[in-house]
């Protein structure tokens, strides 16, 4: 790298930008599957809480052809199905914040709108060609194909595998996911408890029958007794019949919940008609030719029975209770209900029926999740040319392994150089080749503070001299010092938006010390924080235990421990409290570009990273915007407590979040993906 380069690259440091920031994380080792089938669909990329995928390829591979993407500049994306479009994308927030989804008619009625976390936009990826990508659960849920992320494996499941699930004929399922736009349901499920409840919305007026689909058997949920009065459960002697539905009035039903093991995936599918089926079960009268194509819709959901610690009840609304003073009486949010049942703000439900709600938490499961299956021997710093496959042939492990002890990998994703990984010395008490690997446990990952440059001193990527040069830090400036490799005598350190390693050699060390952080063992904020660990997440999702977002989790989280609770979404939450540290450069705050640090509006703004403390916010952005989409956050907890590292190991600065890509789980402030998207962290009172 010539001198020149070198002083570029030192100048970027200078104004507060990252040399090679990515904003976008590629998932190179994800598995892709269709209707149970590996699709070829690449790159899918990782952003934030968003896994994106190239917005053609993805309408091509879920129509199987038969859709066309117009892009109108300026204006949207639009799918067009036979030559009408048959949903519409905006492009941006100032053309609209819905999808829209239209029926066979198109424009300018929909059937269907949906919010927008995260709108189209161009990448170049890595040797590629500018390629627009999309948020790829909001394209299937505007398609009416189910989206589910199972550790490196994402799976869509379009109308046709749930037809063929439930047996409707080949024959008669003709073009479904075209057909299905137009009378596309909302369809959900609660957590398991001894029953289980479900909803159904439609579009406009129908009738619905669900399906529990478990060990090879399929039983219908919805019908009436002898009587012919609708029944809560169906029992022998019981008659399943489709019953009406609408938008303001759901189908509510409720199923025994057969079975509990853990892992255990049951899948619950709605068949929703125009036509009054009377007491025909509409499969059949599907396959009898009773229905015409656009007469019907079909929508699926897949539920892991998970090992989360939290202990639910379906109990029944009391007359003349609303959902705010049925939530008091259950000692729940309203928002929790809202979630865990499917009601929409402001709705409210008929005394007797049934509403499921959290009524404790399971020390034993608790104890229980924070148990591993493997050991660790002690940490490992990646290097240039480390994949997660090398790695695991290296062990003897498998990704899959690799994945399940290292939160900094995302499932599907390779490692970062730089980054710290936990080797798996053993594996349900098997000895793997991990200990004949040489360990980072050389790196002093609890010492901090501050150094002077005694020279100009590149920044290498990794501890290894050889490594490549992230930029180049003038002498006589303060830096960060984050930790130290003693083999190399390098130190991994913070220079305005760039973090890497300096030999120690040309640093002056300061008020380095062992930093002071809590163990956590006793800690509130981690105790209630890593409870949940596993919830997965959805956006917009409130429940700690059913799915949740980033923002919710952080206030759900304040408000069990009795702390002021920031309201969501991020973009308010950040403007709460004071900023207590940052990182130099550009960020967001109150609709304002900021720059920072500022020691005259933000006194309390350190760069000093041993000033956060366990409970303080960590606000991540993507970009210079305050679109949706363009934030996350997290609680610091400062270390991993003791009872967690046997999970999770070592992680230096570890921080609680909801994490698209593993629910809720713990990260590391100083791995080199979320620290070139950290901006500031905030602190409010008790």
């Amino acid at each position: 790298m010539t001198r020149k380069r070198n002083r570029f690259l030192g100048l970027v440091a200078l104004l507060g930008l990252t040399a090679g920031a990515i904003a976008q994380q590629p998932l190179p080792n994800l598995v892709v599957d269709l209707d149970g089938e590996t699709v070829e669909l690449k790159p899918v990329m990782l952003e934030l809480n968003t896994y994106l995928v190239p917005l053609r390829e993805t309408v091509r591979v879920l129509t199987k052809g038969e859709g066309k993407l117009r892009v109108l500049p300026g204006t949207s994306f639009d799918i067009l199905i036979h030559d009408q479009v048959r949903v519409r994308i905006p492009i941006s927030t100032k053309v609209g914040k819905q999808v829209e989804v239209f029926g066979k008619e198109g424009p300018p009625r929909s059937t269907k709108l949906l919010d927008i976390e995260s709108y189209p936009y161009e990448i170049t990826p890595k040797g590629g060609v500018p390629t627009s990508f999309i948020d790829a659960e909001l394209l299937c849920s505007a398609l009416g194909v189910s989206f589910d992320i199972n550790g490196a494996k994402m799976s869509m499941l379009t109308p046709e595998y749930w037809c063929r699930q439930v047996g409707i004929s080949a024959n008669r399922v003709g073009d479904r996911v075209l057909q299905n736009l137009e009378n596309l349901p909302e369809f959900g499920i609660s957590p398991p408890a001894r029953t289980i409840l479900g909803w159904v919305r439609p579009a406009k007026t129908s009738y619905a029958q669900a399906y529990r689909l478990s060990d090879g058997k399929i039983d219908p949920i919805v019908g009436v007794n002898a009587l012919g009065d609708p029944i809560e459960v169906i029992t022998p002697g019981d008659t399943p019949k489709a019953r009406q539905a609408t938008g303001q009035q759901p189908l509510r039903f409720e199923t025994y919940n057969y079975g509990s093991s853990v892992g255990k995936t049951v899948s619950f599918v709605a068949v929703v008609t125009t036509k009054n089926l009377g007491d025909r079960d509409p499969v059949k009268a599907i396959n009898a030719g009773e229905l015409k194509d656009d007469e019907w819709s079909i929508v699926g959901i897949r539920q892991r029975v998970n090992d989360m610690p939290v202990v639910f009840e379906n109990r029944p609304v009391n007359p003349g209770e609303d959902v705010a003073s049925f939530s008091e009486r259950n000692r729940n949010s309203p928002s929790i209900v809202r979630v865990l049942n499917g009601l929409r703000q402001g709705a409210n439900v008929a005394p007797g029926t049934k509403l499921c709600v959290m009524v404790g938490m399971s020390e034993e499961m608790i104890a229980q999740n924070q148990k591993s299956r493997y050991e660790f021997k002690g940490l490992y710093e990646v290097q240039v040319g480390d994949t997660t496959k090398a790695l695991a042939d290296a062990w003897s492990v498998s990704p899959d392994d690799i994945y399940a002890t290292n939160v900094v990998v995302p499932p599907g994703g390779d490692p970062m150089p730089g980054d710290l990984l936990n080797i798996i010395a053993s594996k349900d008490g098997k000895q793997t080749t991990a200990p004949d690997v040489k360990p980072a446990d050389q790196e002093n990952t609890s010492l901090s503070g501050t150094a002077v440059t005694l020279d100009e001193v590149d920044v290498h990527e990794t501890s290894r001299p050889d490594s490549p040069i992230l930029g180049r830090i003038p002498k006589n400036r303060f830096i960060e010092v984050l930790g130290k490799v003693e083999a190399t005598d390098s130190y991994r350190v913070r220079f305005d938006a760039l973090m890497g390693f300096v030999p120690g050699s040309g640093l002056r060390l300061r008020d380095v010390t062992i930093a002071d952080g809590p163990d956590a063992n006793d800690d509130i904020v981690a105790r209630e924080a890593l409870k949940y660990v596993g919830t997965p997440y959805l956006w917009g999702g409130n429940s700690l235990t059913q799915g949740i977002d980033c923002s919710h989790y952080v206030a759900q989280i304040f408000s069990r421990i009795g702390w002021k609770s920031p309201s969501p979404p991020v973009v308010i939450q950040e403007t709460i409290g004071d900023l207590v540290h940052c990182k130099p450069g550009t960020a967001r705050r109150s609709g304002q570009t900021i720059v920072l640090p500022n020691p005259v509006k933000y006194k309390l703004g350190t760069t000093d990273i041993k000033k956060l403390r366990p409970g303080d916010r960590i606000i991540f952005q993507r970009g210079n915007t305050d679109a949706s989409g363009s934030r996350h956050t997290g609680i610091y907890l400062g270390r991993v407590p003791a009872k967690w590292r046997q999970k999770f190991g070592e992680i230096p600065f570890a921080f609680a979040h909801a994490s698209s890509s593993r629910g809720v789980t713990v990260g590391s402030l100083t791995s080199r993906y979320y620290w070139n998207i950290y901006r500031f962290s905030v602190r409010s009172g008790k």
